[in-house]
């Protein structure tokens, strides 16, 4: 996979483009992930469409910012990043995690600038109702506090890649290890980088303050494909049992979850939700077969149109 830096205002963006013809498709990653885990997927795609990967800001070779990392910001430079690019057709947006957030806050900034949107187990843009929920559950409020996770972010960030290699001496996961040596090499290089702890504490941290933006722009009322894929509830129920949470809990956690998904599909009067049996929350690791699918399927309806 080739990369270039693109220069947009007053930061510098690390793009890779795949395949010569067709709509645009544009993958917006989960928090804390590299466009290289979704190397395969975007092989596949870029048989039929022009793909774009790209870095958020502090993400592998991008500028670190010094600015809030929003949705808001990150759907301006994505905006940036396009017209640097002369891509003025209207694009199809792939968001994972809190790249959903991301993508469905820059489809409502720009709905002109987007034909269709596929959501892989998008985090809701009501996150703040999940924090409330956790905060409520004694034993997942205890096990997995956002304050902990975000202190942990922010101490990785303050490292140097010398000390985050000795501290947590990261490993590829096994799934991982089925990609190409020179892509495993570039997943090992983007997770020992300090600025990739700085930029996710900063999304943490502002995650639910994107959520309530997106929500401030109004219902969403979108005449446009889109997919929405969640995931299997029990395995993640049952990783939470095993990792000590309540059984009620889990369940009344998971559940919400669940039902914040599915209530995505509504979104667009062509919405559509489909259930992703046995897959965990990283589904383009599970089941990569299923997100390629549905983006062909939205290729194919926005060129019927």
């Amino acid at each position: 996979m080739n990369t270039k830096i693109i220069n947009i205002e007053t930061t510098s963006i690390e793009l890779c483009t795949l395949g010569n013809y067709g709509p645009v498709v544009v993958l917006e990653t989960g928090m804390g992930c590299s466009f290289y885990e979704w190397s395969n997927i975007a092989n596949e795609i870029s048989k039929v469409a022009r793909v774009i990967l790209y870095h958020r800001e502090g993400y592998g070779n991008s500028a670190l910012t010094t600015n809030k990392c929003t949705s808001l910001r990150i759907s301006k430079n994505l905006k940036l990043l396009l017209e640097k690019e002369n891509i003025t057709e209207p694009i199809i947006l792939v968001g994972h995690s809190f790249g959903g957030i991301c993508a469905l806050h820059f489809t409502k900034l720009f709905p002109n600038y987007v034909s269709g949107l596929v959501l892989v187990d998008s985090s809701p843009i009501e996150m703040y109702k999940v924090e409330e929920l956790k905060r409520s559950l004694p034993s997942i409020q205890s096990t997995y506090p956002t304050a902990r996770a975000l202190k942990r972010m922010r101490h990785m960030g303050s490292m140097s890649e010398d000390q985050i290699i000795k501290e947590v001496n990261p490993k590829l996961a096994p799934w991982q290890l089925n990609f190409p040596v020179c892509i495993q090499d570039k997943i090992k290089n983007f997770i020992i980088k300090p600025d990739l702890y700085k930029a996710t504490s900063s999304e943490l941290e502002n995650m639910i303050d994107s959520g309530k933006e997106v929500e401030t722009l109004g219902s969403m009322g979108l005449d446009i494909p889109l997919k929405v894929l969640g995931r299997d509830g029990t395995p993640e129920i049952n990783n939470l049992i095993n990792a000590g949470i309540i059984e009620n809990e889990a369940i009344t956690f998971e559940n919400l979850l669940q039902e914040l998904n599915k209530s995505k599909a509504s979104y667009s009067s062509k919405g559509e939700f489909t259930l992703v049996n046995g897959a965990g929350h990283n589904i383009h690791q599970y089941c990569p077969e299923i997100i390629v699918e549905k983006v062909l399927e939205v290729i194919n309806q926005v060129n019927i149109k």
